[in-house]
């Protein structure tokens, strides 16, 4: 079946959403366990985008990452109903479709690995 002509546009489509979405999860987790284990959690959740990237990563985890599956009671207690990062928005909006492309993905990526070579011990 994927050999078909007409069939290997969308497996492109699903592999490269699959490494998006392995990206930003790998990252946002390691960081975070990384940062559990030398102390420097408060460095991390400190850094501007960490909100948008903890909410990007659960949104890519779950429900084979196409859109927003739920909203961190911590931050609607808030009153936190959108997150940005560059142009990209997260709303608190369930079912809200994610749009995020290769670009991004690699951009949020490099943001993150800068902090990491910069900010942490």
């Amino acid at each position: 079946m994927a050999a078909r002509a007409g069939v290997r546009p969308a497996l492109a489509r699903e592999l490269a959403k699959g490494a998006r979405r392995d990206l930003i999860a790998s990252t946002h987790e390691l960081l975070t366990e990384y940062c559990l284990a030398t102390g420097q959690t408060d460095v991390f959740t400190a850094q501007p985008w960490y909100q948008f990237t903890r909410v990007l990563r659960n949104a890519v985890v779950h429900y084979r990452g196409e859109y927003v599956s739920r909203w961190p009671d911590a931050l609607r207690r808030r009153g936190v109903a959108e997150l940005r990062w560059r142009h990209l928005v997260l709303r608190d909006r369930v079912g809200e479709v994610v749009a995020l492309g290769d670009a991004d993905a690699v951009a949020l990526w490099e943001e993150q690995r800068g902090f990491a070579e910069r900010a942490l011990r």
